[in-house]
């Protein structure tokens, strides 16, 4: 099995071909030679399944392999699941204090989109940077009187963008598309280009399991490429979760100053 393979996708995808042919876990293991608790585990992303049990599955599926590995959710019920799933991953979900949540069959989909929202506007709440309007007000006003102290000259992110591209072997010229992917390795991250961010996110980056997620379509002025080099400044930088604010006005900045 290849490393990048999104393992909570791949058992819903799992459990839904297990389903569509009326097929139990005790059926399937006899087909395969697994013991159910086997593929209990595989079908919760619990565990990788090797090559020679995939290609089984696979067969005892009447399926092709690749239809297994597909990143895309089978179902809209599956997407819910895997959602609910990754959220109750997160260490801020965790921070509640709460029972990890067994989705069952009986489970309306209204009710994990009501979790979901609810997960989502707590950690929107918890991770946004708000200001009154004097505040952002004075934090635009101080940030714009140190860069114009400065010069607009950031000397140390200049440093760090130099070492960044002399470790992975650039030279002269303009960055090509294959030495931003080779920039991404560098970081220990791989891209992955989805279609479905919400409007107002540019990027998202899963520090857990080293994953940059961008859509391929231009986003107002910034094109996937910029926002890219945005996103690697943040991480080149070793920027953290905002203080307030004035914290993640200056962050913006050093980022696109890192990007161009």
């Amino acid at each position: 099995m290849t490393s990048d393979v999104d393992l909570v996708t791949f058992g819903q995808r799992l459990r839904h071909l297990r389903r569509a042919r009326g097929l139990t876990l005790s059926e399937l293991g006899e087909r395969v030679g697994r013991a159910p608790s086997q593929l209990s585990l595989l079908e919760n992303g619990r565990r990788e399944p090797k090559l020679s049990l995939l290609q089984a599955l696979a067969g005892a599926l009447e399926c092709p392999v690749e239809e297994l590995l597909r990143r895309q959710p089978p179902s809209r019920r599956a997407q819910l699941e895997i959602q609910l799933e990754e959220a109750q991953r997160d260490p801020l979900y965790r921070s509640l204090g709460l029972s990890h949540l067994k989705v069952g069959k009986r489970m309306p989909n209204e009710v994990i989109e009501h979790i979901l929202a609810l997960y989502g506007e707590l950690k929107r709440s918890r991770t946004k940077p708000t200001a009154s309007p004097e505040e952002a007000r004075k934090a635009n006003a101080e940030l714009r009187r140190q860069m114009h102290e400065r010069g607009n000259h950031f000397p140390e992110i200049e440093r760090v963008a130099s070492q960044t591209l002399d470790a992975v072997g650039y030279r002269r010229g303009a960055v090509s598309q294959g030495l931003l992917m080779t920039l991404v390795g560098h970081f220990g991250f791989s891209l992955q280009y989805v279609q479905d961010l919400p409007r107002s996110v540019r990027s998202v980056t899963d520090l857990r399991n080293r994953r940059i997620y961008l859509e391929r379509e231009q986003l107002g002025m910034h094109t996937p490429r910029t926002i890219l080099l945005q996103t690697l400044g943040h991480i080149a930088l070793d920027h953290d979760q905002p203080r307030d604010f004035a914290d993640f006005l200056r962050q913006r900045v050093e980022a696109n100053y890192f990007g161009a």
